[in-house]
């Protein structure tokens, strides 16, 4: 008996050594032992360097220029995430901040905020699974597609129907991905082109109206950081000072709409996913694409067919709910989950039980889109502790020309935002510092302000794991990674006209 033991255990120690063993590493397995080298020797540097010498220093970058190259060479963004964030929590709070990491998990989870932006995800995941497994979004699809012949018709009704559903920026690519997927894969448009024109048009609009999710946030901040004196009115008076000077959302909107028309061409990775499907290949990219989403691809056409009001009339609800309860997404998503849950029974399509089985399946569906986004929050409240904004806003202070400070901070912020965006939280952090900041060297203030927020979207649009393009792939189901970079050109186009306008505008109203 023991000598069967020892065999047993030597010839795990034999498949250890076999496993870890760098000969036999593919090439794959190779970078990611480097990586974790690499990530190893950080970590051990991070605890060695004191955490004053790393406030609100160039040190502060390391956490997210770490888990940038970890994402871009492993293609995971869950562990990118997981990884960058442990780094940053070790970088700043040492040994301590396995404690404090565990803490802020608790205290993001009790979070009011956090909590209903996770339960809009699961109420709408639920929806969308109920309308994909029944066929209800297949059929509609048909059926607007028999309608619709033309691919820039098509483009450009996804396109006003993300405009429309702009008021909230995590429901709108989830209904606009459902609703327009269908069309589009029936046209054999590649997903990479809806996907983008959600990213780029879903967010930019609620900037430009007081009730819009994005600004309704910072005209809140305004009022809490005590910015501005005599309420609410008077932020909203402020904040529509600013609105003439959101130079890259009115760029971004604009550019979609030329590149549907043709205008602008198809270029970089966008330009490859329309040859892919030109020459016979799918409307997704299967190298990249998970399991569970393939599959869904390839049974389309296995879908039965139902009529298309079982599609509408679920939308419908959401929008009419939307609006009974005050843009309340919980308690729409929850009202439509019923309303179409009571309409599928009803009609046979699924009994009570297949109708929370399916339920269940669009929950789960959410769960790694849930952990990104605890994740997100959690590395942008370390990076706030490290002084991160504190260091870009100080390397921007040493302007000598005042007309140029907004395009500086327009371009170091899209820098940083790009790495990893801190979404929401760069406006809690960077707007009390460039209040003071801009008026002391003669910058002018809301075109200041204009261009931080404007960096802020530049952030939402490109960062490779901000909640902007997790809800999007989540919404279109295409691989995260397929969706970022296919976009990724022409952001950086609006960017970069983006920054000239603010040179112009700098040294006109300066």
């Amino acid at each position: 008996m023991e000598e069967k033991n020892n065999m047993e255990f030597q010839s795990i120690f034999s498949a250890i050594k076999e496993n870890m063993n760098p000969k036999n590493f593919e090439k794959e397995k190779k970078h990611m032992m480097y990586l974790w080298i690499v990530y190893i020797v950080l970590a051990v540097v991070c605890l060695v360097i004191p955490s004053d010498t790393i406030y609100a220093s160039a040190l502060t970058l390391l956490p997210i220029v770490t888990m940038f190259i970890y994402v871009i060479i492993s293609k995971d963004f869950v562990q990118g995430f997981v990884f960058g964030t442990l780094l940053a929590y070790l970088a700043y709070y040492k040994l301590g901040g396995a404690a404090i990491f565990v803490d802020d998990i608790t205290n993001t989870l009790a979070d009011h905020d956090t909590m209903f932006t996770i339960l809009t995800f699961f109420v709408c995941g639920g929806t969308i699974s109920a309308l994909t497994d029944s066929g209800a979004a297949k059929s509609f699809g048909k059926w607007v597609a028999s309608k619709i012949k033309n691919e820039k018709i098509s483009l450009i009704v996804t396109w006003i129907l993300t405009l429309v559903l702009s008021i909230d920026d995590y429901i709108d690519p989830l209904t606009v991905g459902t609703a327009m997927t269908p069309i589009t894969d029936a046209q054999k448009i590649p997903r990479e082109m809806p996907a983008f024109i959600s990213r780029s048009s879903s967010s930019a609009p609620g900037l430009f109206y007081p009730m819009g999710d994005w600004a309704y946030f910072i005209i809140m901040q305004l009022v809490a950081l005590g910015l501005v004196s005599g309420g609410t009115g008077a932020a909203v008076k402020e904040y529509m000072g600013f609105v003439p000077f959101l130079f890259y959302p009115m760029i971004a909107i604009a550019l979609t709409l030329l590149l549907i028309l043709g205008i602008v061409p198809k270029i970089g990775n966008m330009k490859k996913a329309y040859e892919r499907v030109a020459n016979g290949g799918p409307v997704v990219n299967n190298e990249n694409i998970s399991k569970e989403d393939l599959e869904e691809v390839e049974e389309y056409e296995n879908k039965k067919d139902l009529h298309p009001a079982n599609f509408i009339i679920p939308v419908l609800s959401l929008f009419v709910t939307m609006f009974i309860t005050d843009f309340d997404g919980v308690r729409a998503g929850a009202i439509t989950l019923s309303v179409t849950g009571l309409f599928f029974i009803s009609q046979g399509i699924y009994s009570i039980k297949e109708y929370v089985e399916v339920m269940m399946e669009g929950f789960k569906d959410m769960i790694d889109l849930v952990i990104l986004l605890i994740f997100g929050y959690m590395i942008g409240g370390v990076m706030d502790a490290m002084g991160f904004a504190q260091f870009i806003t100080g390397v921007a202070g040493h302007v000598t020309i005042p007309a140029l400070f907004p395009a500086i901070i327009f371009v170091l912020f899209c820098i940083t935002e790009y790495l990893c965006t801190l979404n929401w939280t760069l406006f809690i952090i960077a707007m009390p510092i460039l209040y003071q900041v801009a008026p002391a060297i003669g910058a002018n203030l809301p075109l200041t302000i204009g261009a931080m927020i404007s960096a802020g979207l530049f952030g939402s649009n490109t960062c490779p794991f901000s909640d902007g393009g997790i809800v999007v792939s989540k919404g279109f189901r295409i691989d995260l990674y397929d969706h970022g970079f296919s976009g990724m050109p022409y952001f950086i186009i609006c960017a970069v006209i983006s920054v000239v306008a603010y040179v112009v505008a700098g040294f006109i109203f300066t």
